[in-house]
């Protein structure tokens, strides 16, 4: 999330012409309630880049100020435009999200959070049934945290909020409902990290990035099978890191993306645009559902 690099990369992508001669489909680790306005927003003749900064403010309680996101779903809209409707490239946001807009009592998102369903189940279960209806023949790309992709058969490290144990990776759901060969999960190079976003320094000790540097820093991408690297243990995530079911790189992954250094890569790539004085103003009304403000909660 909001790594320049990767989003960078993604619109080189997106921008080859082969690409929509391959993907019909891209799933976003975005709210599927807003379904609607994603439709609106590509079918619309005539960019209104208001709506995208509308379905950001709408992931979260807080909102999705993920600038390279932000610019990749502007870029698929100019892309579009330029293709023929048949062969348009379809947006669909699969993440399970409050529909914050229609709350207006704490009462109503608590009943939410202890009903609606795990949002690694909600994901798998939009991209299957998208997939199995759909006439269009093109492959399909699922753009998702790493912690949604990975595909050794452990629970999620973090619990339901009704109390529930924790579900299996949306990597794993559509492992199962199609197979393991059809779902092609990459891992991007990164910090060894937990789901709060602290760090705990770099992949195996230091090992991966020695490597890279003995290559000359080079952008590489590659099969994690039968290489060195897939045999390693699985470190990504410290808390996954802990069990011993979670197993090896190959084990949770297909491909291994490196862009580039860690070090030499900038902070957050934030989209300030999302905090107009009108979302702000939102964003107080929802943080007192949870009974707290936006100075408390920043």
């Amino acid at each position: 999330h909001r790594r320049q690099v990767s989003w960078d990369l993604l619109r080189k992508i997106i921008n080859d012409p082969q690409f929509a001669k391959s993907i019909g489909t891209v799933f976003l680790e975005l709210p599927s309630n807003q379904q609607k306005e994603f439709d609106r927003f590509y079918a619309n003749k005539k960019l209104d880049t208001e709506i995208i900064l509308n379905i950001l403010r709408s992931e979260q309680i807080y909102g999705w100020w993920d600038k390279g996101e932000y610019e990749f779903l502007v870029d698929l809209w100019h892309i579009n435009q330029k293709l023929p409707k048949k062969e348009r490239i379809r947006v669909i946001g699969a993440d399970e999200q409050p529909n914050y807009q229609s709350m207006h009592t704490p009462e109503e998102l608590d009943i939410y959070m202890r009903t609606s369903e795990d949002r690694n189940v909600h994901m798998a279960n939009t991209i299957e049934r998208v997939i199995k209806s759909k006439t269009d023949k093109r492959n399909n790309l699922f753009i998702v945290g790493y912690m949604h992709a990975y595909k050794a058969e452990v629970p999620t490290n973090y619990p339901e909020y009704n109390g529930e144990e924790p579900k299996f990776s949306a990597g794993v759901e559509l492992s199962r409902r199609f197979s393991k060969k059809d779902v092609f999960a990459v891992f991007q190079h990164s910090p060894r990290m937990n789901n709060s976003g602290n760090l705990y320094g770099e992949l195996r000790g230091g090992l991966f990035d020695t490597v890279f540097a003995k290559l000359g820093n080079k952008p590489i991408a590659f099969n994690l099978h039968n290489s060195p690297f897939g045999a390693e243990p699985f470190d990504g995530d410290e808390e996954l890191s802990q069990d011993y079911r979670t197993g090896s790189f190959e084990n949770n992954f297909d491909g291994y993306i490196f862009l580039g250094p860690l070090k030499d890569e900038l902070g957050d790539y934030v989209l300030y645009e999302l905090w107009s004085d009108e979302f702000v103003q939102e964003l107080e009304r929802r943080f007192a559902l949870m009974n707290t403000s936006v100075k408390d909660w920043y």
